[in-house]
This record gives structure tokens, C-alpha cells and sequence, in this order.
């Protein structure tokens, strides 16, 4: 199988996790199309490695790409990655937040207000405590109220 490169990101080469650090250093540098190149490249090399494939593994994977996906405004593929994560049924509670989280934003930004409740809904009753994304720690409650 030949190796796709983009961006510096040579799929097929390297590990997943050395591409997901690629994909991070993409997205903290507001290069989102790269990142969420770099982060389809880590989930494939993850499939591909099947010893150290775990569902919150490909979870994270998912979310960070659905986070990179939401920068750019694509809320369809955002919601679309997200709600994947989700049905890997991740272990980390604060990961299944996160994950609600990304759907209710893409929701809001779908216009989809019903929906965008109960995915912040189900992620303050998960977790009612402040979770941190993004740097930043946004409370459910305040989301929703």
C-alpha cells in the first residue's frame, strides 16, 4: 500500500500516536485541515495496529478530529465524528463528556437547539461537576440554562 502524504503527514509511516501529535500540533497552530488529515491518518495506522487499538483510543481520535472539524465550521462532520466516538462507548467518563459536549456544539451549530440541550443535558448528568475542553471550563448547567 503506498503512503499518502499531506502537510508533512505521511500516513502509512509512522505510528498513530506520532500522527496524533502531529494532528495536535496542526490544530494548536489553527491548521485544521491538517490536523484533521494527520488525525484520519492516526485512526487508520490505529486499525491497522490492532494490539494497541482501544476504544478510548479511537474515541480521543474521533474527538479530536470532530474538535478540528467544528474550528472550521463543518458542523455535519463534526456531529457526525463525535457521535462515532460516542458509540465506542468510552470507558473515560470525562472522555464520554467531551464527546456530548462536540455533538451539542455541532447541534447548536446545525441549529438543531433541541438536540444541542439534550447532549449537554446527558453530559451534566454524567458529570455535574465544571469539565475542562478546550483550556477552558464550560459547565453543562450554564450551557443549558
Amino acid at each position: 500500500m503506498a503512503a499518502q502524504k499531506r502537510d508533512g503527514v505521511t500516513a502509512g509511516l509512522l505510528s498513530w500516536t506520532e500522527l496524533k501529535a502531529r494532528g495536535d500540533k496542526y490544530f494548536k497552530a489553527g491548521e485544521f485541515d491538517s490536523a484533521r488529515f494527520a488525525y484520519t491518518a492516526a485512526l487508520e495506522a490505529l486499525e491497522n495496529d490492532q494490539a494497541e487499538a482501544s476504544a478510548d483510543d479511537k474515541a480521543r481520535l474521533l474527538g479530536n478530529r470532530s474538535m478540528a472539524a467544528g474550528r472550521r465550521g463543518d458542523w455535519q462532520s463534526a456531529a457526525y465524528d463525535a457521535v462515532e466516538a460516542l458509540s465506542k462507548q468510552p470507558k473515560d467518563v470525562k472522555l464520554a463528556c467531551k464527546m456530548l459536549f462536540r455533538v451539542g456544539s455541532a447541534a447548536q451549530g446545525l441549529g438543531l437547539a433541541d438536540q444541542a440541550r439534550a447532549a449537554f443535558q446527558i453530559g451534566l448528568e454524567l458529570e455535574p461537576r465544571l469539565v475542562p475542553l478546550s483550556g477552558r471550563a464550560f459547565s453543562f448547567a450554564y450551557l443549558i440554562a
